[in-house]
C-alpha cells in the first residue's frame, strides 16, 4: 500500500425523526452506521483496523432540511474522512521543492 499510515475516520449521521427502538435513539443508531461501515472495510477488505476509527453524530450535523422526507433522507448518511500521513506528504513537498530548485 502506499500509505499506509493513512487513518480512516468514519462517520454515522441520522435525521431528527426520534428512533423507534425504546432502548436506544438516534445518536446510537449513528453509531452503530458508522461500525458496520467499519467492519466491512476491516472484514471485507481487509484494512487494519488499527487504521479505521467510528464515531457516531446523531442529528447534530444535518446537510438537508429535516422538515422534509428528502432533506431527512440526506441526513441519513455516513462520512468517509481520510487522515493521510502528514509527515509523509511534508516530506514529498520539501524534496519536490529541492530537485526544482537544484534545475
Amino acid at each position: 500500500m502506499n500509505y499506509p499510515k493513512l487513518e480512516v475516520i468514519i462517520v454515522g449521521h441520522t435525521d431528527s425523526v426520534k428512533f423507534k427502538n425504546t432502548m436506544s435513539d438516534n445518536l446510537n443508531l449513528s453509531t452503530d452506521r458508522a461500525n458496520s461501515v467499519f467492519r466491512v472495510l476491516r472484514d471485507d477488505f481487509g484494512v487494519n483496523p488499527e487504521r479505521l476509527i467510528a464515531a457516531g453524530q446523531g442529528k447534530y450535523a444535518p446537510i438537508g432540511d429535516n422538515t422534509t422526507e428528502e432533506g431527512r433522507a440526506m441526513n441519513r448518511r455516513t462520512d468517509i474522512i481520510l487522515l493521510p500521513d502528514l509527515q509523509r506528504i511534508w516530506d514529498e513537498m520539501n524534496n519536490g521543492e529541492h530537485a526544482s530548485s537544484s534545475n
